[in-house]
């Protein structure tokens, strides 16, 4: 079982990406990036690093940035540790709804979702069952 020793999230418009740094059983340590993307059906994506290259990474991701032609967009970035995210899981599994979640640690509903789903949590419907009512002397 993997344990995580920080998470954090960032969120963009099309996409949130979950960066958790892991700690082996064997004690080494590695980041795991999972790419949650929302359209069309919420498709996940995961890459693993070795804490190793990630100051070679870095200078080659801040080149390609310096390069590009493309102006970066404001990004939203959360920090949720893992105890946090674990409670929030918890408390929606036992029925709480997400947005009694987010009034309780101050974020909104759409939030507290993501963080489900980047825990693999099916999100159940908020909305009452629909009723059929039939009219009387037809079956």
């Amino acid at each position: 079982m993997k344990h995580i020793l920080k998470t954090k999230y960032l969120e963009s418009p099309s996409s949130t990406f979950l960066i958790d740094l892991i700690k082996h059983p064997s004690g080494k340590e590695y980041l795991e990036i999972t790419q949650t993307i929302q359209k069309p059906n919420f498709q996940t994506q995961h890459i693993k690093i070795n804490p190793d290259i990630l100051p070679e990474l870095i200078n080659i991701l801040q080149e390609l940035s310096n390069n590009s032609r493309v102006k970066p967009k404001k990004i939203k970035r959360w920090i949720w540790k893992e105890e946090i995210q674990q409670k929030i899981a918890k408390s929606y599994l036992i029925g709480v709804s997400s947005k009694d979640l987010a009034m309780q640690y101050g974020t909104k509903p759409d939030t507290i979702e993501k963080i489900l789903i980047n825990k693999n949590i099916t999100l159940a419907s908020n909305k009452p069952p629909k009723r059929f009512w039939r009219l009387k002397g037809k079956k």
